[in-house]
């Protein structure tokens, strides 16, 4: 699983990252999140003790301006 072209994986905090998919319809989005979530037991970092959760939030044009910190908050209570 990789991010396609024009979405940004970035760092928020030490252990939270953030995936913008810019484009993309929510259910896509919740597809790939999902695919994150299977693939996570499998990784190094899980045989290490790391666990993986996801939030997906949506945004679209023309719609209510959102601030960073109000989509990942959204996010995070997903």
């Amino acid at each position: 699983l990789s991010a396609r072209p024009g979405h940004l994986v970035a760092r928020l905090r030490e252990r939270t990252l953030a995936w913008l998919m810019p484009g993309l319809l929510d259910f896509t989005a919740l597809e790939l999140a999902d695919q994150l979530v299977q693939a996570a037991p499998h990784s190094a970092a899980h045989a290490q003790g790391a666990t993986f959760v996801a939030g997906v939030t949506t945004w679209s044009p023309g719609s209510d301006p959102a601030s960073c910190s109000t989509l990942l908050h959204q996010a995070d209570a997903a």
